[in-house]
Order: C-alpha cells, then sequence, then structure tokens
C-alpha cells in the first residue's frame, strides 16, 4: 500500500446497524439494572452511604469525611445525596449512579474495541462486562 491512500474497507450490515445495536444493548442494560436495584436489599456499606447522603449539609458531609468513618470521597457522598433527593427512592437513589457509570464503561469499551477492531467485535465487547463479576 502506497503512503497517502487510506485503505478501503467494505461495510456489512452488522457495521452500519451497529452503533444503534449498541444503544439498544445500553438501554437495555440500563433498564435491567435499574429495575434489579430497586428490588435487592442493601448491603452494609449502601446503609452507612444512605446515612451519610440524608445528612442535612454538605458541610456535616465534609466532616465525616474527615473523621474517617467512611473511606469513600466527598464527591460520591455528595453525588449521592443528590441522586437520592432526585429520584426519591433511597435504593434506586443509591444505585442510580453506579448503574450510569456502568453504562458508561461498557460504551467507552465498545467504543475503544469498535474503533480498533471492528464494529462486531464492539459489540461482542460491550456483552463482555455483562458476563463476567462486574455486572
Amino acid at each position: 500500500m502506497r503512503p497517502g491512500i487510506p485503505l478501503l474497507r467494505s461495510e456489512s450490515r452488522t457495521d452500519r446497524w451497529a452503533a444503534s445495536i449498541a444503544g439498544l444493548l445500553l438501554c437495555e442494560i440500563i433498564i435491567i439494572a435499574l429495575l434489579e436495584a430497586i428490588h435487592k436489599t442493601f448491603w452494609l456499606d449502601e446503609i452507612m452511604g444512605l446515612f451519610i447522603a440524608k445528612l442535612p449539609s454538605a458541610a456535616s458531609i465534609w466532616a465525616i469525611c474527615k473523621a474517617g468513618v467512611d473511606n469513600q470521597p466527598p464527591l460520591y457522598h455528595l453525588a449521592m445525596r443528590l441522586s437520592v433527593h432526585v429520584f426519591k427512592n433511597d435504593a434506586l437513589g443509591m444505585r442510580a449512579p453506579s448503574v450510569f457509570g456502568y453504562a458508561v464503561f461498557c460504551l467507552c469499551v465498545y467504543r475503544f474495541v469498535s474503533r480498533r477492531t471492528s464494529p462486531l467485535y464492539g459489540l461482542v465487547s460491550l456483552l463482555f462486562p455483562s458476563l463476567t463479576g462486574c455486572w
């Protein structure tokens, strides 16, 4: 191949529809994770996080974090505070930021792999975290 001449590659039907399929898979992952988040019981660390998120002010959250009561950073607790306030449901509010973070992770894996290889491999890599303990 001569330098300066791009390599043309023929796109398959999967390559053309890969972004749409990835979007549908991400929506499905988010819906399933949010439904599971609503019905799952709290763990001890989530209960501690909920108590800290429901403190009356951001200054009290900062004081708790400075005292070393919990090892999470203050911005995490502030995000949980905002999420619990927005969703008005303790279980959903505590877990929604993590669900959306997981979705962003899956999207980034898809984009990274599809740019390096092909969109079909990107779709496979998008589903891979859901098959592991990461879910």
